[in-house]
């Protein structure tokens, strides 16, 4: 009954899901990585955190800035490697539309995206060996 709840939630055309994808390869970094720097938008980063002179990000991988309504996911355009004060710049896909301040940090262990959906959601799920239903969405922005 609480999925269903939450689904008729979202299907009054106000709900956002957080959704982090199950795809995505979790890491397991005990650090916390920021912004080293303020940044006005654009889509190159230099952040700190990271162990100093050790690869930091490979291309491909994700990453979310921000929480609640503000969260964004990106990917990473090149791999990046720490210099030995342990800054990376990190290059990353779609650019940054809003400006951060130094401090924001990135969430690397299990990214998310915020999604609205783009049909109807079900609100009613039938039991079949498993419960299964399909929801179409697309990035919140």
């Amino acid at each position: 009954r609480s999925v269903s709840a939450a689904l008729t939630a979202l299907g009054s055309g106000r709900g956002l899901l957080l959704f982090a994808d199950p795809s995505i390869e979790a890491k397991s970094l005990s650090q916390t990585i920021t912004l080293d720097m303020p940044v006005a938008g654009g889509n190159v980063l230099q952040t700190t955190g990271w162990s100093p002179g050790l690869p930091a990000l490979a291309s491909g991988d994700f990453l979310s800035i921000g929480t609640g309504r503000q969260t964004r996911l990106h990917q990473v355009a090149f791999d990046a490697t720490a210099n030995m004060s342990g800054i990376a710049l990190v290059t990353l896909f779609p650019a940054l539309r809003q400006a951060l301040p130094a401090g924001t940090p990135l969430e690397l262990n299990r990214p998310q995206v915020l999604l609205r959906p783009t049909g109807p959601v079900p609100t009613r799920i039938e039991r079949v060996a498993r419960h299964r239903f399909t929801l179409s969405a697309r990035e919140a922005l």
